[in-house]
């Protein structure tokens, strides 16, 4: 495909593009699709989400500590009370 008729599939495809969020639900004032699109730029919930995987591999990583650490301590003290009998 030549240059030149990519151009104008650019251009016919352009126009179909409206220009502002208004356009796109008349009579409303495109408050609704203003709306969804401020939706999509926030990355609020992106942050809150990134904390919250933060602190369950976080949690997963104690979890996995304590159990070592708890087998250890219990194989130390059933040591402890057969010496002791």
């Amino acid at each position: 495909m030549p240059i030149s008729e990519l151009t104008s599939l650019s251009r016919e495809t352009a126009s179909f593009i409206p220009r502002k969020a208004e356009s796109l639900s008349p009579g409303t004032g495109g408050t609704t699709v203003k709306t969804f699109f401020a939706f999509l730029k926030d990355e609020s919930g992106a942050t809150a989400i990134e904390y919250g995987l933060i602190a369950a591999g976080i949690s997963v990583a104690i979890i996995a500590i304590v159990n070592a650490l708890g087998t250890q301590l219990n194989a130390k003290f059933t040591s402890i009370s057969t010496q002791l009998k």
